[in-house]
């Protein structure tokens, strides 16, 4: 895999109208050509897949749709994580709650949380 070395990054979870609360995050960057690759083999599959199902549904533009909406997402989501979370510690500035970040978890900064307590939505934000 090409990716630089673990770096332990201090973070906030800033949600507004709430004091921010701070977070404990270990991630690791993707170097630009393993996310080019990454991105192009989500865009293969997409491509490919909607090709397919184009033509086993005789030009069903709903089924059609649905692999070309769904490989759009992912070749999106691809190219913007570049960021994968190794360990991630962090609580809800609301409720203080506990929110959970899974390791392995490709994350662009900022990015948008949930806290499933009370149901907001704070973004976390990497710092040096």
């Amino acid at each position: 895999m090409d990716a630089r070395p673990a770096a332990h990054a201090n973070a906030l979870i800033v949600l507004a109208g709430h004091a921010d609360a701070p977070a404990h995050l270990s991630v690791v960057r993707a170097t630009g050509w393993s996310r080019v690759r990454r991105t192009a083999i989500f865009a293969t599959a997409w491509i490919s897949g909607s090709i397919t199902m184009f033509i086993i549904t005789l030009f069903d533009p709903f089924m059609t749709a649905l692999p070309f909406l769904i490989g759009a997402w992912m070749t999106g989501k691809s190219w913007s994580g570049r960021y994968r979370v190794m360990s991630f510690e962090g609580a809800c500035p609301r409720c203080h709650h506990p929110i959970q970040l899974k390791p392995g978890a490709r994350i662009a900064a900022p990015h948008p949380l949930v806290c499933y307590h009370c149901h907001h939505e704070p973004k976390l934000f990497l710092t040096a």
